[in-house]
């Protein structure tokens, strides 16, 4: 392998890994509170340890690796507003991905907590 494919391998990768790292689509922080405001369900997807050092009020904690797993603290109607939130918006993304999957019509990406507090 020539220095010269290294190097363009090299590149490639690296904004491959970038690319992963970006956040999910968001909600704009107005846009998340709005909905919060008008009684969305609430759900913070980060560690337990996170959402025990500062969570906003009324919100539930659901992993976000757990979210399969609870459905049904999402509630039965699919169709209510939900807004998860994480960090950065990423776990929220993929939270949300879950959620829409499993038949949840009007899903938030809120971001990141400190955005929304």
């Amino acid at each position: 392998m020539t220095m010269r494919t290294s190097r363009l391998i090299g590149v490639l990768l690296l904004l491959l890994s970038l690319a992963a790292c970006a956040p999910a689509d968001v909600d704009s922080p107005e846009s998340a509170k709005q909905l919060i405001d008008s009684g969305a369900l609430v759900v913070d997807v980060r560690s337990e340890e996170e959402f025990q050092s500062g969570h906003l009020e009324g919100a539930l904690n659901v992993p976000h690796t757990e979210i399969e797993e609870n459905l049904a603290a999402f509630g039965a109607d699919k169709e209510k507003p939900n807004v998860v939130y994480c960090r950065s918006g990423r776990r929220s993304g993929i939270a949300k991905e879950v959620l829409e999957k499993n038949g949840f019509t009007s899903v938030h990406n809120g971001g990141g907590y400190e955005d929304l507090k």
